[in-house]
């Protein structure tokens, strides 16, 4: 995804699979070449997001029937878009740190959209969904971010080693090309009955968290050996472990759980992006995930209605707040 150089600041994108290497980057590459100048590496990156949306409405609305789920496949074009945005930005020489800001917000939000569409597609259950995302694929997102906080790079796979140069193997390109589309395939397979006597649950159960767990027990070796991992970083991990307690205790809806989860990892990117800037007190990761605890506990009784907006439009508030605090700090910067 997005960025390039802006000001003093210099991105630097995650080291990827020889999938993405040999036949997704060099594919992309020429989808770029052939899209107007006038699209706007910000509404792919919208784009993409609403494709994740949209195939999350379709399948559950549908109750993950053959249709519904082929349908789904619209899912495929978030990880196209989600590679073409920067690539568009570079083309186009519009790359910028709010921008890659954007980026993240989108990747957080569809990160927990994808673990919702695939809990639908296995069981139909999605009672858990908070649960799920904040152990498995929430948490794999955070570590992400909280890696390029230390190193200054994305870890977005399983890393064999703790050398940040070197690639990884299993990333989040291959589940959102391979994985989640395969589910969708296999469950509309299973709707029509062309796979009779499949245990489906089961199946999709492995195929779906096996990687996702190696994922992040690969991450989470990864950045425990980075030499360069300060006590300053360790509180916003400690926020992640309260803000998954708060989930396993109260099962909130992902509608809940989803924006403070997308909250807490950009204020981390937010701790990365400032350095270039000014100070940034890192305590801020805990803002998010208190206000989660204490409205978890407030809302439970009432079934969570009661301060649903407000907490939505507080948490759009701090994201809006955020990006446009970044774009002052780069005029500023570029202006000296």
């Amino acid at each position: 995804a997005a960025m390039a150089t802006e000001g003093k600041y210099v991105y630097h994108g995650a080291v990827n699979s020889p999938f993405y290497t040999l036949y997704l980057s060099p594919f992309c590459d020429r989808v770029c070449e052939r899209l107007p100048v006038w699209v706007h590496p910000d509404f792919l990156t919208l784009a993409g997001a609403g494709a994740v949306a949209l195939s999350h409405w379709i399948v559950a609305s549908t109750g993950a029937s053959t249709v519904g789920c082929l349908l789904g496949l619209i899912y495929l074009v978030y990880p196209l878009f989600d590679n073409l945005d920067g690539k568009q930005a570079r083309r186009l020489k519009c790359g910028s740190v709010a921008g890659e800001f954007l980026d993240h917000i989108v990747d957080s939000y569809a990160n927990s959209l994808s673990c919702a569409l695939a809990l639908i597609v296995i069981s139909g259950d999605v009672e858990l969904v908070s649960v799920y995302v904040a152990l498995g694929p929430g948490l794999c997102y955070f570590s992400s971010i909280w890696a390029q906080v230390v190193v200054g790079r994305l870890v977005i796979g399983m890393k064999l080693d703790s050398d940040v140069d070197k690639p990884d193997y299993i990333t989040v390109d291959e589940i959102n090309v391979f994985v989640i589309p395969g589910l969708l395939l296999i469950r509309a397979c299973v709707s029509a009955g062309l796979l009779p006597g499949l245990h489906f649950e089961l199946v999709t159960l492995g195929v779906v968290w096996v990687p996702v767990a190696v994922m992040f027990l690969g991450k989470c070796m990864f950045c425990w050996s980075v030499s360069k991992l300060g006590m300053q970083h360790v509180p916003a991990m400690a926020s992640y472990g309260v803000y998954t307690l708060a989930c396993c205790v109260w099962r909130p809806p992902l509608l809940w759980s989803a924006p403070v989860l997308t909250l807490m990892s950009m204020e981390m990117m937010r701790y990365r992006l400032v350095q270039f800037f000014g100070p940034a007190r890192a305590w801020r990761v805990w803002l998010p995930v208190v206000g989660f605890v204490v409205l978890c506990a407030a809302g439970a009784p009432a079934g969570f209605d009661f301060v649903a907006a407000g907490l939505h439009f507080a948490v759009g508030a701090c994201l809006v707040g955020n990006r446009a605090h970044l774009k002052r700090m780069v005029a500023a910067d570029t202006e000296s």
